[in-house]
């Protein structure tokens, strides 16, 4: 074919919307997204268009920009954006440089999901919005969740807070978790108790604009032993699926639409290993379940939840070398410490153990905090590479953290 009738062939192609749209979306990300579409005024008012960008979103998942932590500076907390030093997604770069960590030091946040924010005042509710930008800019989502009731046998000792959804709120929905305990707790290194053996009821409200709170109890969940709740319990809204991180050692699965609970139990062999909260994280999975980042020794596994008509199953993805991702960043001293070796047990007493602070989505990205005082890090499951990044305390006054992606808030 002659170069004219294959330059003719090309317009062709490129020319037409339905095959263009077919060619830019199946890109691997946003990053080629935007090379791509920066070729001409045509292909990029495509690619902005609501029904490719709804299109998109559907297909693929927001790049990884970092973790929001909340930390205690003086008498206050705050949250930062904290990310690795190294460049990754050119999308993500840019949304770091116009995310003002001043702007973000006021907030109290509750909730992350598609790189919305969910934000709680008591005096004005539940607010979502998009951490860039000068000025902020917030919409109001629902008021304050009622309090769980304190005169029902659904509220026994071993009660620690309630959960809440906000299906209404950016593009899939938002979910929380806030406290409301039911007496003093006792906080040590591997999580809160209550050192009760009541069984113990799961709470889920749910906020529609029509009715307002509806709220849902599970059934009594036994605790043989003083339960062990996660210090900083968290949430991932998948789909109609909502899976709580509640108590240590088991993931509890609400059906948004059946409006049904189910236990769902962490794979046999991390079972075996999990005593802390620190031990493991759950983040949500391209395939519509729920992926499990744990730490055992000097590796790093991520597990996938898989469904059949066998029920639940857990299937091993990755694992890493943690020995080998750090080199020498952490002396052979320091990781026999870290593995409870030379008489160097793991606990709080040296505080030399690594915590899994939190995940992004697919488990890629991990955030890591080595002791309390080697560092912060973010390690790449899939590059099995680390990410140094600045140690933003050394008090070891860390709170709640989540994952931030690419703001994809998109109507058609």
């Amino acid at each position: 074919m002659s170069s004219s009738k294959l330059c003719l062939a090309r317009e062709k192609v490129l020319g037409t919307e339905d095959l263009l749209a077919e060619i830019l979306i199946k890109l691997g990300s946003s990053q080629d997204l935007i090379r791509a579409a920066a070729v001409s005024p045509q292909w990029w008012a495509l690619a902005k268009g609501g029904s490719f960008k709804l299109a998109w979103v559907q297909r693929h998942e927001p790049a990884h920009v970092g973790f929001l932590v909340e930390m205690q500076e003086g008498i206050g907390r705050i949250q930062k954006l904290m990310y690795g030093p190294q460049l990754g997604e050119v999308t993500a770069v840019a949304i770091r440089r116009y995310i003002n960590n001043a702007l973000l030091a006021g907030d109290n946040i509750i909730g992350s999901s598609n790189g919305i924010i969910l934000t709680h005042n008591p005096g004005e509710g539940y607010c979502t919005s998009f951490p860039g930008g000068n000025p902020r800019i917030y919409k109001a989502v629902a008021p304050s969740m009622p309090p769980i009731p304190r005169d029902t046998e659904q509220h026994t000792v071993n009660t620690f807070g309630q959960f809440g959804v906000l299906p209404q709120a950016g593009r899939s929905g938002v979910s929380c978790f806030v406290k409301d305990a039911s007496r003093p707790f006792l906080t040590c290194y591997d999580g809160v108790s209550f050192c009760s053996s009541e069984s113990i009821y799961v709470h889920v409200s749910i906020y529609d604009d029509e009715v307002g709170w509806t709220r849902f109890v599970s059934e009594p969940i036994p605790s043989p032993e003083a339960a062990l709740f996660h210090r900083n319990p968290y949430t991932v809204l998948v789909g109609s699926k909502l899976y709580m991180m509640y108590v240590v050692g088991f993931i509890v699965c609400f059906d948004l639409v059946s409006k049904t609970f189910t236990e769902v139990p962490l794979p046999g062999e991390v079972l075996e290993r999990v005593s802390s909260w620190y031990d493991y994280s759950v983040a949500r999975h391209r395939g519509g379940a729920i992926v499990l980042v744990h730490y055992h020794k000097s590796v790093m596994y991520t597990w996938v939840l898989s469904f059949s008509n066998e029920g639940p199953s857990w299937d091993l993805e990755t694992m890493v070398d943690l020995i080998h991702c750090f080199g020498n960043r952490i002396s052979s001293v320091a990781w026999k410490r870290i593995m409870g070796r030379e008489n160097f047990p793991i606990g709080a007493d040296n505080f030399y153990s690594i915590q899994v602070r939190s995940t992004s989505s697919d488990g890629r990205f991990v955030l890591l905090t080595l002791g309390f005082d080697l560092g912060m890090f973010e390690l790449d499951m899939l590059d099995t590479r680390v990410r140094e990044i600045t140690n933003p305390t050394r008090s070891g006054l860390l709170g709640r953290m989540f994952p931030l992606s690419e703001p994809w808030e998109v109507t058609p």
